[in-house]
């Protein structure tokens, strides 16, 4: 089941919901690990993470953006990261998404949530968060 990581950070879409880059996330571990849970158990770890602030260290596989004809929970531009681990950042964050590469080292923090018309979970309102110096 790919993971699609919309990093919806909730309240990171800018919106003012409160989500800042610098909030401390509910949870930190690798795409990988992440995508592990999935494919053992789905529904144990959706319980699990729904709605928590994930802070995802992964792979860049692809950035893609899906537009008009696809349902309004579907559309966006997407990170698509290690374990295809599905990452959804807002238009704000176009400038900094376009210049990530396949093959780069990222670290993503978005809220986990599920698709429900794909029955598929993801990242939402997700943002780069910079390397450590």
């Amino acid at each position: 089941m790919p993971l699609v990581l919309l990093l919806s950070v909730v309240g990171c879409s800018g919106k003012g919901n409160g989500w800042a880059p610098a909030a401390k996330p509910d949870f930190v571990m690798s795409s990988t690990d992440l995508g592990g849970e999935l494919d053992r158990n789905p529904k144990g770890t959706d319980a699990k993470y729904r709605g928590k602030r994930l802070e995802l260290n992964g792979r860049v596989i692809r950035v893609e953006t899906f537009g008009d004809k696809k349902p309004p929970e579907e559309r966006g531009l997407f990170v698509t990261i290690s374990h295809e681990v599905n990452c959804r950042f807002p238009e704000s964050e176009r400038a900094e998404v376009a210049k990530l590469r396949q093959g780069d080292i990222v670290t993503i923090v978005g809220v986990y949530h599920v698709i429900e018309s794909k029955n598929y979970p993801i990242l939402d309102d997700c943002r780069l968060r910079p390397a450590a110096k």
